[in-house]
């Protein structure tokens, strides 16, 4: 029952307007932030360790803005899952480094795009397949009965996912040695076996290896890119990646990595997932980092 009606809010949400749903978010995130909630706490614990020089009472502001664009992105993305690639093209607003995306299309080498959990993913997503072929690694929501649908809705544009196993990897490094797209979220906590430590913020946590590994056997280009809410829609970074990613020193290039990220966090800190427990190995004092939350 829980699924279901999880499932159902959901595909209710996708038919609201944007503008209600963010007077919604406000409404709800302000709620959130009042009451303490645990989301509210994880979020303040990551902001306070990662910016160790901002005042509480900044720490505060942050994190109270933060919770209302978590809320946004909630109702946003099963709106945006719905929509055609025309809604899509019109509110983005703005490109920035786009001549950047555009010199790598064509090319022999593939390109993976880094895609931080900043700001819309799924809206970028959704454009990129829509330019080229993508392949993208999916992880299948816990909420069974929703698979198909979002599945069907992130493929709709051409877009491929695989599965976060074995054969999904194959199918990647196939994608990269066809000269394709492929789409990579780089900032969740990886299982042990596929992630090595590295500095995020010069706090050490366990990084995720693939994107080293896939350049290293396929000599591919890479770019980091972003969909960044603005007042009426979004837009959209590309940057060039930093040489140290491409270092054959693992933990040189998982830095790298970790760097990249911190880039596009710099422009618009609020829309980061601060609620995401990314130092999840993390002990201070001989105590888990979010044992106390």
């Amino acid at each position: 029952m829980k699924n279901y009606v999880a499932s159902v809010l959901l595909k209710t949400i996708a038919y609201i307007p944007l503008k209600l749903s963010n007077f919604v978010a406000n409404v709800l995130g302000n709620f959130l932030y009042r009451v303490n909630s645990k989301l509210v706490r994880v979020c303040r614990k990551n902001l306070s360790l990662c910016y160790p020089n901002l005042s509480r009472n900044e720490i505060e502001q942050l994190c109270a803005l933060r919770v209302k664009y978590f809320i946004k992105t909630v109702f946003e993305i099963p709106k945006v899952w719905g929509q055609s690639e025309t809604w899509i093209n019109s509110n983005i607003k703005k490109f920035h480094g786009l001549s950047s995306f555009e010199s790598y299309m064509g090319n022999k080498n593939g390109l993976i795009i880094i895609i931080p959990h900043i700001g819309n993913w799924e809206l970028l997503g959704l454009w990129i397949s829509a330019q080229t072929r993508m392949t993208s690694i999916y992880e299948p929501p816990k909420i069974k009965s929703l698979n198909s649908w979002i599945k069907r809705n992130r493929e709709k544009f051409g877009a491929d996912l695989v599965p976060a196993n074995s054969s999904g990897v194959k199918k990647v490094l196939k994608a990269l040695k066809n000269g394709e797209v492929v789409g990579i979220l780089p900032d969740q906590f990886p299982p042990e076996n596929s992630g090595e430590e590295a500095l995020f913020f010069d706090i050490k946590t366990r990084t995720m290896t693939l994107i080293h590994n896939l350049i290293n056997r396929t000599n591919c280009d890479v770019l980091t890119a972003a969909a960044l809410r603005a007042d009426d829609g979004w837009e959209v970074h590309f940057k060039i990646v930093e040489d140290d990613l491409f270092n054959s020193n693992k933990f040189v290039s998982l830095n790298a990595l970790n760097n990249e990220v911190q880039e596009m966090i710099k422009l618009s800190p609020e829309q980061y997932q601060w609620e995401y427990k990314r130092f999840k190995d993390l002990r201070l004092n001989d105590v888990k980092f979010y044992e106390t939350i």
